[in-house]
């Protein structure tokens, strides 16, 4: 797995998985991949939701069915502090009303589990692609 070549000191990542095994694989394969980011993990939403008011990362990726606070509360309360945040849902909810409700809060992208990892990695490198470039835009004004 080749690294990103974009820029990514300015890129932080929230992942939010309440699974142990699966936060800590995919947690460890996106430090491998992104390594100049930085990665906070939660293991629920409501602490997703902490991690993020105190480090207010570009992306989150958040699984949806988990206790204490789903990925669609914590996502929904995420878009209103900061509707720019990128959100990326992992999911084994395929129907239309779980798309209409991830489209209504404000979620950026849908994927469906088991992962694909490609589609996955290709959608966080165009979210971090396009992050990279509006950092670039404002380098010089303060």
């Amino acid at each position: 797995m080749e690294p990103l070549k974009h820029s990514l000191s300015m890129v932080s990542i929230l992942y939010v998985e309440d699974e142990l095994d699966a936060r800590k694989i995919l947690g460890s394969i996106l430090s491998l991949k992104y390594p100049n980011t930085q990665l906070f993990l939660a293991e629920n939403g409501a602490q997703g939701l902490e991690l993020f008011e105190k480090h207010r990362p570009n992306i989150v990726i958040t699984d949806i069915s988990m206790p204490i606070m789903d990925g669609f509360r914590m996502s929904s309360e995420i878009k209103a502090l900061y509707p720019e945040t990128i959100i990326v849902a992992l999911t084994a909810y395929s129907d239309s009303n779980f798309l209409l409700n991830a489209n209504d809060i404000g979620i950026n992208h849908c994927i469906p589990k088991p992962l694909d990892y490609g589609r996955f990695f290709s959608i966080l490198d165009e979210s971090i692609a396009l992050l990279s470039k509006s950092f670039s835009g404002c380098a010089g004004s303060k």
